[in-house]
């Protein structure tokens, strides 16, 4: 292109671009744009109108519309070697892309270029042409994936499936997109993975990097020695002081339940406390059933989580428990944490005191907790849709839908949240509950000795016209609203929809649900987890670097610890996880299918990163 050529086309576009850079909020910014030539595009439906390195070490091209037919370009090659890229035309005429395998070189070259077409009517559709300019093609040794990933954000799952690619020899990566939405991402609940086969297993070895913003990672890892969960036996015979996961969803139809830990039942627990961890890792547990006869005491399945032991991210669906004084359908007492759970269609009865279907009895922490579609039933006091009795700890971020207390002997002390609390908060909650009870019975709570803040009841579906069961709703912030508001995050003010709550669509008949909590943003297997947390608005660079049985976390390119795994992973073809939960923005992600020096990394820092 002509230096003319490119006032012109900057001052006819100009305001366009400064539309895609605002929306677009890519990490890069174009400062050398290139007067040197474009040849080859004329007359095909995409044509290249600037191009030129930036300052984030890639080359930039500028794209323009010529065909209106054509919305996206799914593909981008440079001399042979292809990437996926995003291209969308869907809000105007321009857009621009980075291909990072470029490096400044003396001198001139051609580099071949061909932009594939996304769409059914142009699908696999190329325009081609070639940039003459002081460039050469700079590929990674060992990459064996790049992903640009730019602001914009879809709230799909997405999987990039590198299994039958690598950068051996003559083999550049040539990466197949699955479920490919618009490209870059601002993650929120659902991952990107990874994946590969086993013929494709990294030789015991990989680097993966990535930047981020609004991220900060933890940079250790999640529990050792994770033990796989796949069926309902290995459920109930889990040891309660170890570390496990879940690894599919588990349907434990016919099996008369033995809680984990389980002892004889008797009102001395002579069991054994769970102090250990288990990940459901998004999976579904149904049908359980616990206690037919109802004479056992701390019925539930875990009978006692102990002051360390660790409940997560799991879906129990269509179970029953029976107990008696405490007992629950998760737990009977809780000391320790219990969250990013959700019970559907499920029921508990708890034959005297101290009844919930999360928990009896709760002294540890309860969030991000939803029960819908549930009864929880007893004859005596105590009882609750989360917890029947909380002498200390905490509810938060939670919410219950259905049905608590029973009709025919009804007792004291129940709530919809909390059936007594003598101690510890209440807070971020809602219920849409008939709440039964002889007397002390209330929307949310029962009898109230603790702090409670921020909470909500559907004054339409409940039968009970106060929020608490012993004393007046105006001392506290509290509201109850009609069904239609309760389903407006606009009358929820007491709730943080940034940070805590959603709505989704065509889920739990339109109520919100809580924000899980725990944000993965690596992970491999059972074998690498790293965690991160909400962080300032700057650009951070993060590399994980395996060999064998070491793992090392570099950040800006600086180490920052070194881990023995105490097994290998060489074998291990579990997807590559990227950005669970993850509230920020996540941006080149690259995969090597090697180890990176110290001295690599800090070479791929300075390299690329603004």
């Amino acid at each position: 292109m002509k230096a003319q050529s490119a006032i012109e086309y900057l001052m006819t576009y100009g305001w366009m671009l400064l539309v895609v850079a605002v929306v677009g909020g890519a990490i890069f910014s174009m400062t050398d744009m290139s007067t040197e030539s474009v040849s080859g595009f004329q007359g095909q439906d995409v044509i290249v109108e600037n191009f030129g390195m930036n300052s984030y070490g890639g080359l930039e091209l500028l794209l323009l519309k010529a065909d209106p037919q054509v919305d996206n370009i799914s593909n981008l090659s440079v001399d042979g070697t292809e990437i996926p890229v995003n291209v969308d035309f869907s809000s105007g005429n321009n857009d621009d892309v980075l291909y990072p395998y470029v490096a400044d070189v003396s001198g001139t070259d051609n580099l071949d270029l061909n932009l594939v077409y996304n769409q059914e009517s142009l699908k696999d559709v190329v325009s081609s042409g070639s940039l003459t300019g002081g460039y050469e093609i700079d590929v990674p040794e060992n990459l064996a994936g790049f992903w640009p990933l730019k602001e914009d954000f879809t709230d799909d799952s997405e999987t990039f499936d590198i299994s039958d690619n690598s950068n051996h020899a003559d083999r550049p990566p040539s990466l197949e997109i699955v479920n490919q939405g618009r490209g870059g991402l601002r993650f929120s609940e659902d991952p990107v993975n990874i994946s590969h086969d086993s013929d494709y297993n990294f030789d015991g070895e990989f680097t993966v990097s990535m930047h981020t913003k609004s991220i900060v990672a933890d940079m250790q890892r999640g529990p050792e020695n994770l033990k796989e969960v796949s069926s309902c036996t290995e459920l109930q015979n889990m040891d309660p002081s170890s570390n496990h996961y879940q690894s599919s969803d588990i349907d434990c139809s016919g099996i008369d339940f033995t809680p984990v830990g389980w002892g004889t039942g008797s009102s001395s627990f002579d069991g054994e406390e769970f102090t250990g961890y288990f990940d459901g890792r998004g999976h579904t547990i149904s049908n359980v059933s616990i206690g037919p006869t109802g004479g056992d005491y701390y019925a539930a399945m875990f009978p006692i989580v102990g002051t360390e032991g660790e409940l997560i991210d799991f879906t129990l669906e269509d179970s029953d428990s029976t107990g008696t004084n405490p007992s629950g359908l998760i737990s009977a007492r809780n000391k320790g944490l219990i969250r990013d759970v959700t019970i559907i269609d499920s029921r508990h009865y708890g034959a005297n005191y101290q009844a919930g279907i999360v928990a009896g009895d709760n002294y540890g922490i309860i969030r991000n907790v939803g029960v819908r579609e549930s009864t929880v039933e007893a004859g005596n006091n105590f009882v609750g849709g989360i917890t029947g009795n909380m002498p200390q700890g905490s509810v938060e971020r939670s919410y219950f839908i259905g049905s608590i207390g029973d009709t025919q002997s009804p007792g004291s002390d129940v709530g919809g949240i909390v059936g007594q609390a003598t101690g510890g908060d209440i807070e971020n909650v809602y219920s849409v509950a008939n709440v039964t009870g002889s007397s002390e019975n209330g929307a949310l709570v029962g009898n109230l000795q603790a702090n409670l803040k921020n909470a909500y009841w559907d004054e339409e579906k409940s039968i009970n016209s106060e929020a608490l069961g012993d004393r007046n709703d105006a001392n506290y912030d509290l509201k109850s609203l009609t069904t239609s508001q309760m389903k407006d995050e606009e009358t929820l003010n007491f709730f943080d929809f940034e940070t805590d709550w959603k709505f989704v669509a065509g889920e739990n008949q339109g109520y919100p649900v809580p924000r899980f909590s725990e944000m993965i943003l690596f992970g491999k297997g059972n074998n690498i987890e790293i965690q991160g947390n909400s962080g300032t608005s700057r650009w951070r660079n993060y590399v994980i670097s395996y060999n064998q049985s070491k793992v090392s976390y570099y950040e800006n390119g600086v180490l920052q610890n070194t881990e023995s795994l105490g097994s290998s992973i060489s074998n291990n073809n579990q997807d590559i996880l990227i950005g669970e939960n993850a509230r920020g923005v996540i941006s080149d992600v690259m995969v090597f299918d090697s180890q990176l020096s110290q001295e690599e990394v800090q070479e791929h820092y300075e390299r690329w990163s603004e």
